[in-house]
């Protein structure tokens, strides 16, 4: 037996605040949004999910009507995350598709480009039957985390080659933008400062761009993806405007990333290895911050080279006892991260790949200033509470 129930309404394809009504009987429905974009969470609520015995989830839009881009993600699209990278534009919506479980997320970016004489969509959610199957034996995964592309804040750095830093992820924010790093196919690390309330009022959620290089350019590459968020996550001992300590955040992405697909240009950075090093580790930071103060953002991906300096010189050169054993400090000679490279990565290389050992998080007033280094984030002292937050979401292994 399959009963149907039409949940979703999203009209106003257009800059104007998405408006969405959900009518809730046999379902549990959460959504939310701000201007432009709307996401839904979508079950079976738990007493009535014995109708289709652990019945998955369908959609279909009779209904479909909206302005066509190339990619879907330059312009208005509906997007499922399950299954995954799948969107939606112009006259071509979902019929009859899927999930491949009980839960459903569906998102809806409005875009910015007129929609004149656009009928909207209108979509249908079904409990289809539950229907075992053995699944297939998985092919072996292709992707690589920590590869470095060979297409051969950042001050005193030097242009980056395109998809060099495949991990390399860009937050678009109300009042700016931060840097990033990919570590599966459904999160990104960030620092926690660039995701806090202040940065993020009224509940706003960040857009994440994947395989950028040079921002001003749309058409550099076919692989760069524009992901919407669904959620953001600071550390919880994060004291917003009080302390520096603890300054790590994720962000949660409304799609997951095809890493086998997409690989290599689009791929995770590699977990840190402890270490015992507490200086000299040759270290290298990337990012679209400002080159000089004053100055500009860049526009291509900057990449500079640094050494890490001890914990006890580090802190002798800042005062009030703000740089804690949760930090990492590295400086080079007229080279440092900068304004707007905040959350982006510290990398090392080990072996034949790169890991992420810290996110730039504060520096001195003036970028680059001698004898005081630039401090990130000890992303060591947080894999326990990342691994709490990102659950089975599926990353890549080293190359070595």
């Amino acid at each position: 037996m399959i009963w149907s129930l039409p949940v979703i309404e999203l009209l106003e394809m257009c800059r104007k605040r998405t408006k969405m009504l959900a009518k809730l009987k046999l379902w549990n429905v959460s959504y939310g949004g701000e201007d432009g974009q709307a996401s839904i969470d979508i079950h079976p609520r738990p007493d009535h999910q014995s109708v289709g015995g652990n019945g998955l989830v369908g959609v279909s839009c009779p209904v479909f009507d909206l302005e066509a881009a190339t990619p879907c993600s330059n312009g208005a699209f509906l997007a499922l995350q399950d299954p995954p990278s799948q969107q939606y534009c112009g006259s071509t919506g979902p019929q009859d598709v899927a999930s491949r479980s009980a839960s459903l997320t569906v998102y809806f970016w409005g875009g910015w480009l007129s929609a004149s004489g656009k009928k909207g969509l209108y979509c249908t959610v079904t409990v289809l039957p539950f229907t075992p199957t053995v699944p297939p034996t998985p092919s072996p995964s292709t992707c690589r985390c920590g590869r470095r592309g060979t297409n051969t804040r950042i001050v005193g750095g030097s242009d980056a080659s395109l998809h060099e830093f495949p991990w390399m992820a860009l937050l678009l924010l109300p009042s700016g933008l931060c840097g990033g790093t990919l570590i599966n196919d459904r999160f990104v690390l960030t620092a926690a400062h660039c995701i806090d309330s202040r940065v993020l009022p009224n509940n706003a959620l960040p857009r994440v761009v994947l395989g950028e290089h040079k921002r001003s350019v749309q058409s550099e590459t076919p692989f760069t993806l524009h992901v919407q968020a669904v959620r953001v996550w600071p550390n919880e001992k994060y004291q917003e405007g009080v302390s520096k300590d603890n300054d790590i955040g994720l962000v949660e992405l409304a799609t997951i990333v095809d890493l086998d697909r997409v690989f290599p240009n689009i791929a995770p950075a590699c977990p840190p290895t402890p270490t015992a090093s507490d200086g000299g580790l040759a270290v290298t930071t990337i990012g679209w911050g400002f080159t000089a103060v004053p100055g500009n953002r860049s526009d291509v991906l900057q990449k500079v080279e640094m050494t890490t300096v001890s914990l006890a010189q580090c802190q002798s050169q800042y005062q009030d006892s703000i740089v804690t054993a949760n930090m990492i400090c590295a400086a080079a000679p007229g080279k440092d991260s900068c304004f707007d490279d905040s959350g982006g990565p510290l990398l090392t290389k080990v072996g034949q790949h790169w890991e992420v050992v810290g996110v730039v998080s504060f520096g001195p007033t003036e970028c680059a200033e001698n004898n005081t280094a630039g401090v990130y984030t000890k992303v060591a002292n947080y894999l326990s509470w990342i691994r709490s937050k990102v659950g089975n979401a599926h990353t890549c292994h080293p190359t070595s």
